[in-house]
C-alpha cells in the first residue's frame, strides 16, 4: 500500500510539473514575433540560369508548401504563389506533383475565385500538358475549368470555352489509365452543345474498347438516351469483339487485340487467295491466237 500511495504521489507532482511546462511554453509562443507572410523569390529570370536547377526547384516547391499552409484560411498573404510556382516549372518542368497542386491551389485562395484565378489555373495545368502529354489528369482538371469554370458576357466566347472544354475532356478519355466514365462526361457536354453525332461517335469508340465491364453498361445506357437502336447495335458488336478477343489473345489487353486483329491461321490456304480475275491478261492474248 504504501508503494502505491507513493506512486500516486510522484504521479501527481509529474503532472503538476508537466503542466506548468506546457503553460510557460504557451505564454513563450504568444511572445514570439508574428510570422512574416511574405517570402523572397527569386525573379524567374533569374531563375533560369541558376546552377542545380532541380535542387533549387525541390527547395522552392517544400518553401512554397510551407507558405501556403501558414497563409491559406486566414489573412495571410498568399499572393506569391504564381511567382513560386513560375520559379519551380522553369527550373524543373518534370516536377510533376506541382502542376495537379497547382490547379487547384492558385484558386479560391480569398473564398470565392476570380476568372483571374482560374486562368491561372489553366495556364499551369496546359504547362503540365505540355510536359506529360500521356497523363489524363491534367486535360481532365482544365477542361472542367474551361467548362464550367471560365465566363464571359460574350455567348460566343463562352461557347468557345466549352467546346474547348469538352475537347479537352475527350482528350483525357484517351489518355493511358484514364478512368472510363469520363466518355459519358465527354457525351454530355457534347450534347448541351448540340452536337450529338459527335457525343455518339466518341461513346462508340470507347464502348468498342474498354474492357471495364461497368463503364461500358453506363456508356451504353447514355446512347440509349439518344439511339436506341445504335445502343443495341453497339452492345452486340461489343460482345462479338469481347468474345474474339477472349478466343484468339486473351493475354494482351484489349485495345492491343483490336490493333492486332485476330492471330493468322497457321496454314495459308492459297484457294482462297485466289481470284477469278484475269490479273495479268493471260486470257485475252490466248483468245487472240
Amino acid at each position: 500500500m504504501k508503494a502505491i500511495a507513493a506512486g500516486m504521489v510522484v504521479a501527481g507532482l509529474l503532472w503538476l510539473g508537466a503542466d506548468a511546462l506546457r503553460s510557460d511554453a504557451a505564454a513563450a509562443r504568444a511572445r514570439w514575433p508574428k510570422t512574416e507572410s511574405t517570402s523572397f523569390v527569386p525573379p524567374v529570370e533569374l531563375a533560369r540560369f541558376a546552377p542545380y536547377r532541380e535542387v533549387l526547384a525541390d527547395l522552392l516547391w517544400c518553401r512554397l508548401l510551407v507558405y501556403y499552409g501558414s497563409n491559406w484560411g486566414g489573412d495571410g498573404d498568399l499572393s506569391q504563389v504564381e511567382d513560386f510556382l513560375d520559379d519551380i516549372v522553369v527550373l524543373d518542368p518534370k516536377l510533376k506533383a506541382v502542376y495537379e497542386w497547382a490547379g487547384f491551389a492558385v484558386a479560391y485562395r480569398t473564398g470565392k475565385a476570380t476568372q483571374e484565378e482560374f486562368w491561372s489555373s489553366v495556364r499551369y495545368l496546359e504547362l503540365g500538358m505540355r510536359a506529360f502529354p500521356e497523363e489524363y489528369r491534367y486535360p481532365w482538371q482544365a477542361g472542367a475549368r474551361y467548362y464550367f469554370d471560365l465566363w464571359s458576357p460574350d455567348e460566343a466566347i463562352k461557347r468557345r470555352y466549352r467546346e474547348r472544354g469538352a475537347e479537352l475532356i475527350e482528350r483525357a478519355m484517351t489518355r493511358p489509365n484514364a478512368p472510363q466514365d469520363i466518355a459519358t462526361t465527354a457525351a454530355n457536354m457534347r450534347s448541351k452543345l448540340g452536337q450529338y453525332h459527335r457525343a455518339l461517335d466518341n461513346l462508340r469508340e470507347m464502348i468498342t474498347s474498354t474492357s471495364d465491364d461497368k463503364a461500358r453498361r453506363a456508356m451504353l445506357r447514355r446512347v440509349r438516351i439518344d439511339d436506341p437502336d445504335l445502343a443495341d447495335e453497339l452492345a452486340a458488336a461489343t460482345a462479338d469483339l469481347q468474345a474474339s478477343w477472349l478466343s484468339h489473345m486473351p493475354m494482351v489487353p484489349l485495345d492491343l487485340f483490336i490493333l492486332l486483329g485476330p492471330a493468322p491461321p497457321p496454314v495459308i490456304d492459297l484457294g482462297a487467295l485466289t481470284t477469278p480475275r484475269d490479273l495479268f491478261g493471260v486470257g485475252s492474248s490466248a483468245g487472240a491466237e
